[in-house]
């Protein structure tokens, strides 16, 4: 036991001289900075206005009849009949998409005579169907036409169109707004470099958002009406505004 705690001591001591007498001066332990970063953060934009040449239409059909079956037959019968007159018009397959379908039957509200009491029993059955329907037109006659065209069917409701320019020119014009912002981003810390008197240095962050803009002309037809006297729906297509914003972080030399 005796032996055991000389043996602890001794330990101890040579630990101690250890720590007293090596030269830890000359250990590098590096450092923690919080120096900030010398960066300038701007923010870039660029608009352009654009003609509409796309027509967006969501197009549905409702019919009710005490037999379930019937009302669907009745609703797919419709549909399917709009879809091959849109098809004849030129608008593509891949183009038309089936949006919705739903069954149900009404509960029809009474009161009992006896009693007085409200109460309510299974009525007709009641079938819905819609469909989104895009058309890619070349001059606003087209997609007038299109839009009557819809009156002429059996569609109990019509909502659009939705102008919006097509997929194609809406990449060629973010391509060319993209530039176009970071060059504005570009200007103005530029700007602010020269005013510091510093130098503008490489491009550190980017961050983008664009904004596709479109106008929605909302048109509810009810195939019960009558268009009268060979008149209809005239459309004006319009333009729409794109926008590219960017969020750029420049080094500043």
């Amino acid at each position: 036991m005796k032996q055991t705690v000389i043996k602890t001591l001794v330990v101890l001591l040579t630990i101690g001289l250890f720590a007293l007498l090596f030269p830890w001066r000359m250990v590098n332990w590096g450092r923690i900075t919080t120096e900030q970063e010398n960066v300038v953060v701007v923010t870039g934009y660029a608009d352009e206005t654009s003609v509409n040449q796309k027509a967006t239409f969501n197009v549905g059909v409702t019919q009710n009849n005490p037999d379930k079956q019937k009302a669907v037959d009745a609703v797919n019968t419709e549909v399917t009949s709009i879809i091959q007159k849109v098809k004849e018009f030129g608008v593509k397959d891949e183009d038309i998409k089936t949006q919705s379908m739903s069954i149900y039957q009404n509960q029809d509200g009474y009161t009992e005579p006896a009693t007085g009491a409200y109460k309510t029993k299974p009525g007709d059955w009641n079938a819905s169907k819609t469909i989104d329907i895009s058309f890619n037109f070349e001059n606003k006659d087209e997609v007038t036409a299109l839009t009557n065209l819809f009156a002429s069917t059996g569609a109990t409701n019509v909502w659009g169109p939705n102008f919006m320019i097509d997929n194609d020119s809406s990449m060629e014009t973010q391509k060319t707004l993209l530039d176009a912002a970071i060059k504005d981003a570009w200007d103005k810390a530029n700007i602010i470099a020269q005013s510091s008197g510093r130098k503008l240095g490489k491009v550190v962050s980017v961050n983008e958002g664009y904004t596709g803009g479109g106008n929605y002309y909302p048109v509810m037809m009810d195939s019960r009406a009558s268009m009268g006297g060979g008149g209809g729906v005239y459309i004006e297509p319009g333009s729409s505004n794109v926008s590219q914003t960017v969020t750029v972080v420049f080094e500043l030399r």
